[in-house]
């Protein structure tokens, strides 16, 4: 006997991992109705340069209506009506950088997490950012956006000139809405954002003479309602127009409240590569040497 379709409210999430897009349907219960994902359709492009590495971003977004539409015709069979989809999110790793144009278009390939290219200008964002850094805990490192961006400024002028900037999550979840305006604290804190102030700071501009500040996301909580599934998108992946974009968080963010930390004095432990300790506290906590990466909830 078949099961009934459920009448719950369902959320869908969006994962941008490195060589795909995975994605789930989960009902306000916790149940998972459905899963998905889709490989991308190419590996990183060639670059004449070897601490370079790029990819077009649209080839993201290709995976993304794949992986969405795909889940979208599973949860046909499994829930009442399209209005119990309330809300979808997406979440990825920092460090890519993508450069759109003034109508939300890529003017180039994205500038991978890994692309070191920014190595000659740390030494400036650090010694400008100085004040900055200490209050963080962090320093900055070649791959990090900012760093991504300096290059871009010097080396791109005529691109610059009118480009804005984005990190992978927030271009899939502009396709979603229609425009890509909106980063989460976290997410921007290696382009330079401040997780106290939740600002982008003046130095960028004062100091740096990046003149970017205008040209970033608008920085929101996670969890925030920043739009609704446009047209284009429900026309692409199945989803309903109209659906709640929520804002997501970085991987490392997802996983950790995955784990069930809910209180201050949870933590949460991870052992990869490295080992990332994620914890909920009533302070910021400090590394001077910038071995501990400071995340805002």
């Amino acid at each position: 006997m078949s099961e009934s379709p459920s009448s719950a409210a369902v959320f869908i999430g969006i994962h941008l991992g490195a060589d795909r897009v995975q994605v789930a349907a989960v009902t306000e219960t916790g149940v998972t109705l459905a899963e998905s994902a889709a490989p991308y359709s190419a590996t990183v492009q060639p670059t004449p340069i070897k601490e370079h590495a790029e990819l077009d971003p649209e080839i993201w977004w290709n995976a993304t209506r794949m992986a969405v539409g795909h889940l979208v015709n599973q949860l046909r069979s499994k829930v009442s009506s399209p209005s119990q989809l309330k809300a979808i999110s997406v979440c990825s790793d920092p460090g890519a950088l993508i450069v759109l144009d003034r109508f939300g278009n890529p003017i180039m390939n994205a500038i991978l997490a890994r692309d070191a290219r920014g190595t000659d200008y740390v030494k400036s964002l650090n010694f400008h950012g100085l004040e900055h850094c200490e209050r963080m805990g962090f320093q900055f490192k070649a791959t990090d956006p900012l760093a991504k961006i300096a290059w871009v400024k010097e080396n791109l002028p005529e691109q610059y000139e009118n480009a804005l900037f984005v990190h992978q999550a927030d271009f899939i979840l502009g396709r979603l809405k229609g425009q890509p305006d909106v980063t989460e604290f976290s997410l921007g804190m290696k382009t330079g954002s401040d997780l106290l102030e939740e600002s982008w700071p003046d130095w960028l501009d004062y100091d740096m003479h990046l003149g970017v500040r205008e040209r970033l996301p608008r920085l929101v909580p996670l969890g925030e309602k920043v739009g609704t599934v446009c047209s284009k998108a429900s026309s692409s992946t199945g989803l309903p127009a109209g659906m709640a974009v929520v804002m997501g968080s970085t991987s490392a963010t997802a996983s950790f409240l995955a784990s069930g930390a809910r209180q201050r004095g949870d933590f949460y432990t991870v052992l990869d590569r490295g080992m990332t300790i994620n914890g909920i506290s009533p302070q910021m906590i400090r590394d001077p040497h910038g071995f501990i990466q400071i995340f805002k909830l």
